[in-house]
């Protein structure tokens, strides 16, 4: 099977221009072929843009090279929903847990909770969980099992 080409889009010179690009970032979006890739190079990391992206099922993968930002978005698994979500992370590799459980308590509204499994209390998640504004428990719930409660505790 032939791999497709990223699709590159440079934003700088718009911006430098004085130019909003979201319109230019969504038409290359809509050309995209089944399982392409987008490659967008920025001044600056565009964080807003990522979760435009991540809801419309794409994994990301910023670098800063020479003073730019490269930004892959590659077709993935859609967004979780919020409410009431569970997420099995035992058969993920560290950081993956970590990433990705940030990643859906993001995506979580003031009545949203989410619950997580991973093989290992996750105590560098409940630092940065705290840090963000959510609340969480963890409980074992046996061998290389642990159920871990996250909810926001702030708007």
């Amino acid at each position: 099977m032939k791999s497709i080409e990223p699709l590159q889009l440079d934003v700088c010179p718009l911006l430098a221009s004085g130019q909003d690009p979201f319109a230019e970032i969504m038409a290359a979006r809509a050309r995209l072929q089944p399982g392409q890739s987008f490659v967008l190079t920025v001044p600056f990391e565009p964080l807003p843009l990522y979760e435009v992206f991540r809801n419309q099922g794409f994994t990301v993968d910023p670098r800063q090279l020479d003073g730019v930002w490269k930004i892959t978005f590659s077709p993935g698994e859609a967004a979780p929903a919020a409410s009431g979500q569970v997420l099995d992370l035992r058969d993920v590799d560290p950081p993956g847990p970590l990433q990705k459980a940030l990643e859906a308590a993001s995506m979580l509204g003031r009545e949203d909770s989410l619950v997580i499994h991973t093989r290992f209390r996750p105590v560098f998640l409940l630092e940065q969980l705290e840090e963000r504004g959510f609340e969480a428990e963890s409980i074992e719930q046996g061998p290389e099992n642990w159920e871990t409660h996250i909810w926001r505790i702030t708007a």
